[in-house]
């Protein structure tokens, strides 16, 4: 695999198991110990905007204390590699781990001195194992355009990620799983985007938000509580698979707004107090698109005759999706071939498969694709 940098991106590096904290950083050979020491570097500006800090693969990396992050307005990228002597970012996932005495109930990342503006983390796996509080937590506000890319939030003792006060954050390509609370939770958050994430045996609701967001081509399923909450003032939830969730599918409450289009609501309250492909709050107006509902305990609901559903091109008991492997560790979402939401949808100006068919859902047609993360 060929790997081009910049001419003026310095790439440093932390090796768990040869590193030393003493060496300069700047290549495998001679990389950092720990992961906080690369943090630290990046807040007395050893790294520079452009530059880059790799966590090499060459352990788990158990954390005995919260990794904080105390720069502002750093565009940086923190990122898992191989563990070879040339540390490629090919995609390896590097586990932090959280099974440590002196995690016990600790947020393992915390965000709390200043902002983590236009950061990005890559290829990280947080795993709280069942003792750190949560993997992720951000409690400064006016973070602006920080990313997780590839990353996973795992099994934390609360929330896997918890968002406060005022902040900016994208998701792509993240796995938030066997939380005993939320999976992600944008308590505070002005914007959010999550784009072919996955929600899946969460505690609590698979995803919460507080305020604006676009969810794109995500799962959330098999939540103890909702696949998605949201209080917003708008979310846009597109070709998005909302699955066997113990209560609703989507709940939008009192006085939010939302816009689903291509999702479908399958087999969501199992149990749960209100049992619905979706429930539309008090004073909520919403929109849906070429939705399907399927197997839920009711279709929808509502809190009071002031709520506002629309449905245009929906189908509503429509034929079952037939995911062909909803559990894991495959995770395949792909409809069956009788599934009745292919073709169903507003044509795309562009051949998406071969079709300019808008199909609902995940628009994976193919057994040979799936949207497994790691």
């Amino acid at each position: 695999m060929a790997e081009y940098t910049g001419g003026s991106v310095v790439s440093y590096y932390v090796d768990g198991v040869n590193g030393n904290n003493t060496n300069n950083g700047t290549s495998p050979g001679t990389a950092w110990k720990t992961i906080q020491y690369g943090f630290d570097k990046i807040a007395d500006s050893t790294l520079g905007d452009g530059d880059e800090l790799r966590i090499m693969a060459t352990k788990v990396y158990h954390i005995g204390a919260p990794l904080t992050s105390t720069w502002s307005s750093k565009e940086v990228v923190i990122t898992g590699a191989t563990s070879a002597n040339t540390a490629l970012v090919d995609g390896t996932v590097v586990e932090i781990n959280g099974n440590t005495a002196d995690m016990d109930g600790k947020t393992m990342c915390h965000s709390s001195v200043a902002t983590n503006d236009h950061t990005i983390f890559a290829n990280l796996y947080f795993n709280a194992a069942d003792n750190a509080q949560c993997c992720f937590h951000d409690s400064v506000t006016n973070t602006h355009l920080s990313r997780f890319i590839n990353c996973r939030f795992s099994s934390a003792k609360e929330d896997g990620v918890r968002i406060d006060s005022s902040n900016y954050y994208r998701w792509y390509n993240c796995r938030f799983d066997n939380n005993a609370g939320i999976g992600c939770y944008q308590s505070g958050s002005q914007f959010g985007i999550a784009y072919k994430c996955l929600y899946d045996n969460n505690g609590g609701d698979g995803l919460k938000i507080a305020t604006s967001a676009i969810v794109i081509d995500c799962v959330s399923f098999g939540n103890s509580a909702d696949g998605i909450a949201s209080s917003c003032s708008g979310v846009d939830v597109v070709n998005c698979v909302l699955d066997s969730n113990f209560n609703n599918g989507h709940e939008i409450a009192g006085g939010g707004r939302a816009v689903g289009i291509g999702n479908i609501y399958s087999n969501n309250g199992s149990g749960g107090a209100a049992g619905s492909g979706i429930v539309v709050g008090s004073n909520a107006e919403t929109a849906l698109f070429n939705c399907q509902f399927h197997n839920n305990d009711t279709t929808w609901g509502y809190t009071t005759g002031t709520d506002h559903l629309s449905l245009y091109n929906c189908v509503t008991g429509g034929s079952d999706p037939g995911f062909l492997q909803p559990y894991g560790p495959t995770f395949d979402f792909t409809p069956s071939s009788t599934f009745s939401g292919i073709g169903n949808g507003m044509p795309t100006p562009f051949t998406w498969f071969g079709s300019t068919a808008d199909d609902i859902g995940l628009n994976k047609w193919k057994s040979s694709e799936s949207i497994s993360v790691f």
